[in-house]
């Protein structure tokens, strides 16, 4: 028995050793689905006890944590933001971080770079996103 309560403790210590390492979003992610799980196992278990009301209550607080039989107001289309009208070649550069007379793959690489750590799925703001994209226009375009 004290084997399963050292074993046990180990994994909680390898748990947290992990949890630590994760970032802010993956944390909340995380704990949202813990909690979520919770509420589903202890709502069946009540419901299995005959305490139906209670049950259904963390059952469907469970579920919604889930995002099971909720629209997610994220998943939906999202409406384009409006462009920035006025950008010069120098600041479209300084944007993405590449020479005004930069290639069209250095464009291109630099305007992914960026996308992938400032999008907003990822976190980042439709502003940011939108200043990258109408850099990148911007310098992709001959004029």
């Amino acid at each position: 028995m004290a084997f399963l309560y050292l074993l046990g403790a180990f994994g909680l210590y390898l748990g947290w050793r992990g949890f630590r390492k994760m970032g802010a979003t993956e944390r909340k992610r995380l704990l949202r689905y813990g909690v979520a799980i919770a509420l589903i196992i202890s709502g069946t278990g009540l419901m299995v006890l005959k305490r139906s009301p209670a049950g259904i209550v963390a059952l469907i607080a469970g579920l919604v944590l889930l995002g099971i039989g909720v629209r997610n107001r994220k998943s939906g289309p999202r409406p384009a933001p409006a462009r920035q009208p006025g950008l010069s070649r120098a600041e479209a550069a300084e944007i993405l971080g590449v020479a005004p007379d930069a290639s069209r793959q250095e464009i291109t690489a630099a305007h992914r770079r960026l996308m992938l750590r400032l999008h907003p799925d990822q976190g980042g703001s439709d502003w940011l996103a939108n200043r990258i994209n109408s850099a990148r226009d911007r310098l992709l375009r001959k004029s």
